[in-house]
């Protein structure tokens, strides 16, 4: 992976990075995350789809964490009452269209961000926005319904 980075203002730069927006009465405004969303690990990462394809790859091939510490991942929490969760550690699972998904979204001011993953179907979409409206989970679970027949 080239272009990820674990990014900390003033340290560091990201090339051809794409900045947030959010829509005003007067148009676009660039509104890039705020400090409090950029803190490492949860909004701090910046990478290309490209860099995402291939993290998505190697979580596939168990090479960045055991393949039993993968699924233990994606493994619905109990809370302390004993009631189940459709939450693991980081990744949302449910059903959609009979599918097993497996999900992680996130948004901050200008950015707003998908990836689900069909493991049952062996296909993933990532949908990256760069704009502070719109659902990328409804339409990336679209493109996943058009391109994967589920």
């Amino acid at each position: 992976m080239k272009d990820t980075v674990a990014h900390v203002e003033g340290k560091d730069t990201i090339k051809n990075r794409a900045y947030g927006h959010s829509r005003t009465p007067d148009g676009w405004k660039r509104n890039d995350q705020s400090a409090t969303s950029a803190v490492l690990g949860d909004g701090g990462i910046y990478s290309s789809i490209t860099d995402l394809a291939k993290w998505v790859r190697a979580l596939d091939q168990c090479t960045l964490l055991d393949c039993q510490t993968l699924t233990q991942s994606w493994t619905s929490a109990r809370l302390n009452d004993s009631t189940p969760t459709n939450y693991g550690f980081g990744w949302r699972r449910e059903t959609r269209d009979g599918q097993r998904v497996i999900s992680h979204t996130g948004e901050t001011r200008g950015f707003r961000n998908a990836l689900l993953r069909y493991p049952d179907k062996k296909l993933v979409v990532i949908l990256l926005t760069n704009r502070n409206e719109g659902t990328p989970a409804t339409e990336a679970a679209k493109i996943a319904k058009e391109i994967g027949g589920l």
